[in-house]
């Protein structure tokens, strides 16, 4: 089980500039909610709500109803518009457990397919439990 205090870890690739940060955490109620966390990871960008390039797709996962989330922009600490956030929220009968990759834009990228597929086993393995 995740602690309410979350986990992050690190992608780090060849260059230092190729690190990205993987965060698992559990909310519970609605704090986790894709609009609320929609809502927070806003800030992490540069770009006004408005002009944030945000996507979202609804997914069920074995039991699980998942909301998958990309947002790309320019992050607050960086100087270059090559940031993206992918993010997976499961709504669990506790809450809602969000696992989130973020970083430089090409290492994101490369990872969706497999965090997709990290989750997706995840959930399955956990119904069948």
């Amino acid at each position: 089980k995740l602690a309410n205090t979350g986990l992050l870890l690190e992608i780090r690739g060849a260059q230092p500039s190729d690190t990205a940060s993987v965060y698992f955490r559990k909310f519970e109620g609605d704090e986790g909610s894709p609009e609320t966390r929609i809502k927070a990871w806003r800030k992490v960008f540069r770009e006004p709500a408005e002009t944030l390039k945000v996507q979202s797709e609804q997914k069920k996962i074995a039991a699980f109803p998942v909301v998958y989330v990309v947002m790309d922009g320019t992050s607050l600490r960086e100087t270059t518009p090559n940031f993206m956030l992918f993010a997976a929220i499961v709504k669990t009968k506790e809450g809602h457990v969000v696992v989130r990759v973020s970083g430089p834009r090409k290492v994101v990228d490369n990872s969706k397919k497999i965090f997709s597929e990290m989750v997706e086993r995840a959930l399955k393995e956990r119904e069948s439990e």
